[in-house]
């Protein structure tokens, strides 16, 4: 057994399993050469290193020279609560006890961030430097691979004050990226109902416990959606109508694939993601938002703002147009077109959109 005390007689020490251990050149003034197999204690999984340990530094232990490569199989992520996969890993370190230098690789084919349930694809590239004597380490920079979607992340990884675990703080950016790849992290479907081209920027805190990391996990950030559509063939026509009706073209079927984008600033807590600004747009109209979505529960709570290009009269045909021309100038505000106060509520499967009629009248007055 291998233990590591931690620096803080408060903290608990570090414990690694050793199988086997074979050291030649032992003595006090020289490096070691060792081959080591041992297990990891979370994730779980076995280690195999070879390399230079030493001369030992008897007046700071944690300065004693350590040099060498390694293989990390078979790491059961599930052993770190909320997550899953199973996890490999190779690389070389050098350094000191207290801040080695470490340059490697990582390969999750089922990664598993407890959300969706959706298993993805996860690789990763990364420089880190590890302080074996505390285990803190800070991460410069992890370059992640998910699907056909890049990551980078900075920060660091380190012991929390109180309490047992480590917290991750991360500054996070996406891009390229493919939008439904991010979202089969966090949605609980097989197909995402959008896709599109995403660049994204957020904090990641995820400190330790008990709960699932749709609980723990917290981000503050901004993205920004080009060329978004969605998957489902009604939500599509539906999109395709706004269109038409927004350009005050409603018969017009040449409008047909309508690409829209997306950009807004979020925040996640406590399994909610709240969304201060939100905002949607597509040839002919654009959709302001605020409100949240819970991954949980999948229940939409937004309410907003959909301006149109064309009047209200324009977004119809026949005897419908003239009988809405009247009203037109109810349904403007700052120049031409059509303004209407609507929400979204119900859940991500079936939306249920409502136009508050009363903020117009309450306008109009």
């Amino acid at each position: 057994m291998l233990t590591i005390l931690s620096a803080n007689p408060a903290k608990p020490p570090h414990e690694f399993a050793i199988h086997k251990l074979r050291m030649q050149s032992v003595g006090r003034n020289q490096p070691m050469s060792f081959r080591v197999t041992l297990t990891n204690p979370i994730p779980v999984g076995q280690i195999q290193s070879r390399g230079k340990f030493g001369p030992w530094n008897s007046d700071d232990p944690s300065l004693t020279p350590v040099s060498g490569s390694y293989t990390f199989s078979n790491a059961d992520l599930s052993t770190v609560h909320g997550l899953g996969g199973t996890l490999s890993s190779l690389g070389n370190y050098e350094g000191v006890l207290s801040e080695i230098r470490v340059r490697g690789e990582t390969d999750t084919p089922d990664f598993d961030l407890g959300i969706s349930g959706n298993k993805l694809h996860l690789t990763t590239q990364f420089s880190a430097v590890v302080d074996g004597v505390s285990g803190d380490t800070l991460l410069q920079p992890v370059e992640a691979q998910l699907l056909a979607s890049k990551m980078v992340a900075r920060g660091r990884v380190a012991r929390v004050e109180v309490g047992s675990g480590r917290v991750i703080l991360l500054d996070v950016t996406a891009g390229p990226a493919r939008l439904e790849d991010l979202l089969r992290l966090a949605v609980k479907s097989p197909t995402p109902s959008i896709t599109g081209a995403p660049s994204v920027q957020t904090k990641f805190d995820l400190h330790p416990g008990e709960e699932t990391i749709a609980k723990r996990l917290k981000l503050d950030g901004a993205f920004n959606v080009q060329s978004a559509r969605f998957t489902n063939p009604e939500t599509e026509a539906k999109i395709n109508s706004l269109s038409r009706r927004g350009q005050g073209k409603p018969r017009d079927q040449d409008i047909q694939n309508t690409p829209f984008d997306l950009q807004g600033h979020f925040a996640l807590a406590n399994s909610e993601a709240t969304f201060s600004r939100l905002s949607f747009s597509l040839p002919g109209a654009s959709l302001g938002l605020q409100g949240g979505f819970g991954l949980t529960t999948q229940a939409l709570d937004f309410h907003g703002t959909l301006r149109l290009q064309a009047k209200v009269s324009q977004i119809t045909t026949g005897i419908k147009s003239l009988l809405l021309k009247p009203i037109d100038r109810l349904f403007e505000r700052l120049g031409a077109g059509t303004v209407l106060p609507i929400e979204i509520t119900g859940t991500r499967e079936e939306p249920s959109f409502h136009v508050d009629i009363g903020k117009v009248l309450k306008r109009s007055d």
